[in-house]
């Protein structure tokens, strides 16, 4: 019996030294599966291109000249020219829509008369056309308009400033 067992051992252990070593089996790539997540988002979506986008198209200027005409009509510093327009207020704000919408690139085009001769007879000062401005800067912080575009209008707004304001005359 002493030699069977010895048999067995010596043979267990022959075929366990002989024996080579597999790697352990790969697992296997799983892809990840989201059943309710609809098609991927493009990654390269780009903001929207223009001033007048983003401002809010044709709906975000109506709403900054709605804000802005009420804040020269309390504005004491201007509101005397706005009060006494021949036009009313109305045609007022469809001019200044279709003037900020075409400076801020937008599909608009100003229908009015030119700056000159629609302030010739106002005799605009530097101070009144400085309060205007800061007029539309409160009206555009009103609708949350980024500082780079509030300083992008304003640059667009400053050449007409030589048209709007003239000398007074002593």
């Amino acid at each position: 019996m002493k030699r069977i067992l010895l048999a067995l051992a010596t043979f267990a252990l022959a075929s366990t030294a002989c024996a080579k070593k597999l790697p352990p089996p790969e697992e296997p790539e799983v892809a990840e599966v989201v059943s309710d997540a609809g098609p991927p988002e493009p990654i390269d979506a780009a903001p929207p291109t223009t001033l007048y986008d983003r401002l809010g198209g044709k709906d975000g200027v109506d709403a900054i000249v709605d804000s802005f005409t009420k804040n020269i009509l309390a504005d004491p510093r201007v509101n005397k020219s706005f009060k006494k327009s021949k036009d009313g207020l109305s045609a007022f704000k469809q001019r200044m829509a279709e003037e900020l919408c075409q400076l801020a690139a937008g599909p608009c085009q100003y229908g009015g008369k030119s700056m000159a001769d629609a302030h010739k007879a106002l005799n605009v000062t530097d101070a009144q056309f400085d309060a205007f401005i800061e007029d539309l800067k409160l009206a555009l912080d009103e609708k949350g308009t980024a500082e780079a575009d509030k300083n992008a209008l304003s640059t667009a707004l400053a050449p007409l400033k030589a048209d709007i304001v003239k000398a007074r005359k002593k």
